[in-house]
């Protein structure tokens, strides 16, 4: 939900306002789950995201809290629409997400952009330990090599070669060598 206030969609009263940002947030997690649902895959299946349903939930998201969608977002939901159509003509099993997760990963690894950085710290690391959770680091693993059709260890190796990548690995590091001479 943050992510919508830096790219300035949402308006400045539901930031401010606790309540309506955690509907706002719920509501967020409901549509992606209604167009996500990882309960529903198999081991290793790559979600699939269809984009013209993917607009439809934003507007629906739209107009229940008021956020604008500028017309370059307008622009590029319809030629990314356009195209996804145009693909999946010529290759009914065509998967937007499968395209586009490898971009999306180098860019949170890559990023000096705080949104995007605290994007990777919500989906990597724990709330109650501010420290990496292994599980969710191995189920992005998972993704990231399901959607990108590389195996684990490119994955890893792929992102190693990126300043992000690297500066999650030496804070990993400090995380693990911290905990342990926490423990003694």
């Amino acid at each position: 939900a943050g992510l919508f206030g830096d790219l300035m969609l949402l308006p400045q009263e539901v930031l401010d306002d606790p309540a309506r940002l955690e509907q706002f947030t719920a509501a967020l997690a409901r549509a992606a789950e209604e167009l996500l649902p990882r309960d529903r895959l198999k081991p290793g299946e790559v979600p699939r995201l269809q984009f013209d349903k993917l607009v439809g939930a934003i507007g629906a998201l739209a107009i229940g809290f008021s956020f604008t969608l500028p017309p370059y977002f307008l622009n590029n939901a319809r030629a990314i629409g356009t195209l996804e159509g145009l693909a999946k003509s010529a290759d009914p099993s065509f998967n937007v997400l499968a395209v586009v997760y490898a971009f999306s990963l180098r860019q949170l690894l890559n990023s000096k952009n705080e949104g995007l950085q605290q994007t990777l710290r919500d989906i990597a690391y724990s709330p109650s330990t501010g420290r990496l959770d292994w599980r969710e680091a191995r189920r992005l693993l998972k993704d990231a090599a399901a959607l990108s059709g590389m195996r684990k260890r490119a994955v890893v190796w792929d992102a190693m070669k990126t300043k992000g990548g690297k500066a999650l690995a030496a804070q990993i590091l400090r995380d693990e060598v911290t905990s342990r001479l926490n423990r003694r």
